[in-house]
């Protein structure tokens, strides 16, 4: 059984996931929790808001406009926010991965929710970096804390 504190640290990382592929800086910016709510049912609809808060036993109910009933698809808003939507442009495999890793890590339903023992077993984490086996000692960033 998982925590709600691992769903919650999973929730984090899918943030901070998004906020690295959109490349904006803070992606969410609210200055309350209201304005949080909007935003996060601006990218995940009404109906996803309301199933959310079903299973908290609270209601959504939204009258703004802005707030559609289906939301947002995480590969659309990456292509919107590197301005790469008009362009007919797609995103590559790997960032294809990454986005589906973002989906699982921002499941409303946090029993839904990747698990961290499962994202650690996620394509998109195993996959290995150009030449990052090639590294040695000395191109390490952090050989400059422990000069030798």
């Amino acid at each position: 059984m998982h925590t709600t504190k691992t769903k919650i640290d999973i929730w984090s990382v899918g943030v901070i996931l998004l906020t690295i592929l959109s490349r904006r800086f803070p992606f969410f910016n609210s200055a309350d929790d209201v304005e949080a709510m909007i935003e996060i049912a601006t990218i995940f609809g009404q109906r996803k808001m309301r199933a959310a808060g079903i299973l908290h036993g609270c209601m959504f109910e939204s009258t703004i406009p802005t707030i559609g009933q289906a939301g947002f698809n995480l590969e659309r808003i990456i292509l919107w926010s590197t301005c790469r939507s008009d362009t007919g442009e797609t995103l590559s495999d790997d960032e294809k991965k990454a986005v589906e890793f973002l989906g699982r890590c921002l499941e409303l339903d946090p029993s839904k929710r990747i698990s961290a023992e499962e994202a650690l077993e996620h394509d998109f984490l195993k996959m290995s970096l150009d030449g990052a086996g090639d590294a040695t000692p000395e191109d390490d960033e952090m050989d400059i804390l422990n000069p030798v």
